[in-house]
């Protein structure tokens, strides 16, 4: 993280405001992928 810049006055803004701190981690995230959708007609 840079202490420069607009995303230092975002983490500035959120501990100030909200009280938060943000912390780098790496971690697994699960993540779901949507190839494609179709819309089915409903009758009314």
């Amino acid at each position: 993280m840079s202490d420069t810049g607009p995303t230092a006055d975002i983490y500035s803004a959120i501990q100030q405001q909200l009280g938060l701190k943000l912390e780098m981690r790496k971690a697994p995230v699960e993540t779901l992928i949507v190839d494609r959708g179709e819309k089915e007609p409903i009758g009314n």
